[in-house]
């Protein structure tokens, strides 16, 4: 299910009867009839509420049978907010990229904005401006190909430290939950390239502290933030439930006071990082030190959470799968046998089927509900419709890659879909929209800057793990036990699997592999 303990909507239900229609006729901007077709809207909104209380246990789901009933562009009516959700590559890159000049704009009123954020500073959260510009300028200089590769080398080595932990945790209790040591994998490869720290486990110190923070940070980022930013006319829930005070407090007292120890320690080193680029570019880029720290905060969590989920997410999927792990198996120890290595992510072509299972691990579970949300800064017309100002706009990754018009038998776990399009996803992600093969990295000029890290990041342990181990289930007294693929834990902005283990079985291959 999707756990919204935490969450106070119940509370409107009481609440909202006693000042909905009065609320609603000052609070809620009427589209005017000016000859535009009405886009579709779900029943069983409420006044001034709207659709808050209808999207039930599992808002994803929910929203895609609203877009497969009514069409892949669906508006909501979210207190005084209005979503308009996007299930349709086409039409996301239409909105997105061709208008993006107009639709890059970010929301304000949330965590993610004025909290987190600082007043919109950072990558993720800022609003569209020349500030902005700058921080990204400058996170795509550590991100691109050039200086993942230059660092590969050590995330290859953990890669392999990784591969080692799966087996000797499988060893020593029969099982192991992958999630924790994929995100200590992870966590590494972001933190060499921004802040020059490595953690050796998950015992580490440093690594529980940002393993929290991250995770804290991902629940209260999530697409429905706190109450007063939908319902102005009851923020005073987030006060009585003191939920603003947490999030402040979580950002005062640990996420900055981590991320600043951290960041002195990297520009006193002497080892090249992101953040000693931030700082030497300070005054040029136009930037200040809470510019720089929220920008670091933002690459840290993005890049620690959605990788460890994905890789989390594939080896679930492929438990499941044993005759497709019997094919990457095959395909790696051909290539191994005749090169007597693992490998590289430059001789990716050589591998379409493994590059096949590894686009369709992504499109099968996203790791990300909801694209992070963009905001019309004014009005403009799409296709007949009249979509306003201050509308928010979000691509629904569930239901983008459920999309039957997209991806014949959507729910079934094919990954022959892909063994036509064995381009990298980065040059994907760039091309044309009729040439993306998914769609998880987001859109146009706010498209994920970490793409090209992720991809050669996945395709490094994948690689590792399945030339050395086989994936299967937990054993119980009841039998093997498969993780469930049809639940998910709601982790805020990331799509959790449930909690599972499985085996990591050694294997023995045909080929022979140097050091």
């Amino acid at each position: 299910m999707w756990d919204r303990s935490d969450r106070v909507l119940p509370t409107i239900a009481v609440t909202a009867a006693g000042i909905a229609i009065g609320a609603y006729l000052y609070s809620r901007q009427k589209a005017k009839d000016d000859g535009f077709k009405k886009i579709p809207t779900p029943p069983g909104q409420l006044p001034y509420v709207g659709h808050l209380l209808s999207l039930g246990d599992m808002p994803p789901y929910r929203i895609t049978e609203w877009q497969q009933e009514l069409g892949p562009m669906i508006q909501l009516n979210m207190g005084v907010q209005t979503w308009i959700m996007i299930s349709d590559p086409i039409i996301a890159h239409e909105i997105f990229v061709t208008r993006g000049s107009i639709t890059s704009g970010r929301t304000t009123g949330n965590f993610g904005y004025d909290i987190y954020g600082l007043g919109g500073r950072g990558v993720v959260f800022a609003d569209y401006s020349r500030k902005w510009k700058n921080a990204r300028t400058t996170v795509l200089s550590i991100l691109g190909p050039s200086m993942v590769d230059e660092y590969n080398h050590l995330l290859l080595n953990d890669a392999d430290r990784l591969v080692m932990s799966f087996l000797k945790a499988t060893e020593q209790k029969g099982s192991v939950s992958p999630g924790e040591l994929f995100h200590l994998a992870s966590m590494n490869a972001i933190l060499k390239l921004v802040l020059a720290k490595h953690v050796e486990s998950t015992e580490d110190i440093l690594f529980k502290q940002i393993y929290n923070l991250v995770d804290e940070g991902m629940k209260y980022a999530g697409a429905f933030g706190y109450i007063g930013g939908f319902l102005p006319a009851l923020s005073w829930i987030d006060v009585l439930t003191q939920k603003g005070r947490q999030m402040r407090h979580f950002v005062k007292e640990k996420r900055d006071k981590i991320y600043k120890a951290l960041i002195k320690d990297a520009i006193e080193g002497d080892i090249p990082c992101l953040a000693k680029q931030f700082y030497a570019l300070k005054e040029q880029q136009e930037l200040d030190d809470d510019d720089i720290l929220v920008t670091i905060s933002d690459l840290v969590a993005a890049g620690t959470d959605t990788i460890a989920v994905t890789l989390t997410w594939a080896i679930a999927i492929l438990v499941h799968h044993p005759e497709v792990q019997q094919n990457i198996c095959q395909e790696l120890d051909g290539f191994i046998k005749a090169h007597s290595r693992l490998p590289k992510f430059t001789e990716r072509d050589a591998l379409p089927y493994f590059i096949a299972v590894q686009k369709e691990c992504m499109r099968y579970r996203p790791s990300v509900p909801f694209s992070v949300p963009h905001r019309a800064t004014e009005d403009f017309e799409y296709r007949g419709y009249l979509i306003r100002k201050d509308a928010i706009l979000i691509s629904t990754m569930h239901g983008m890659h459920l999309n039957p018009d997209i991806y014949p038998q959507p729910e079934m776990f094919i990954p022959e879909r892909f063994l036509s399009n064995t381009k990298t996803m980065m040059a994907s992600a760039n091309g044309t929209i009729y040439q993306r093969d998914h769609y998880n990295f987001g859109w146009g000029r706010r498209i994920c800057p970490g793409i090209y890290l992720a991809e050669t990041e996945c395709f490094s342990v994948l690689v590792r793990i399945f030339a050395q181990c086989t994936i299967a289930p937990h054993i119980s007294t009841d039998g093997p036990v498969y993780p469930d693929l049809n639940g998910a834990k709601d982790g805020g902005a990331v799509f959790l699997p449930p909690s599972y283990r499985v085996r990591f079985i050694k294997r023995n291959k045909d080929g022979q592999l140097s050091a």
